[in-house]
């Protein structure tokens, strides 16, 4: 029964959670921000193995 009790607090609280995230986003839209993730060229990321500093060397 306890179990029973917990899942459905946990199950309240997600879909609690998933309503704020939702309307969040629905108010950054409005707002006219951009989602995702930012266009444009990424940065040359270093290799560390080349540098000596990565795993196996």
């Amino acid at each position: 029964m306890l179990a029973t009790s917990l899942s459905g607090i946990a199950e309240f609280e997600r879909d609690f959670i998933s309503e704020r995230v939702k309307s969040g986003l629905a108010a950054a839209k409005a707002g006219s921000k951009t989602l995702g993730r930012q266009t444009g060229e990424r940065p040359q990321v270093r290799s560390t193995r080349a540098e000596g500093q990565g795993p196996g060397c």
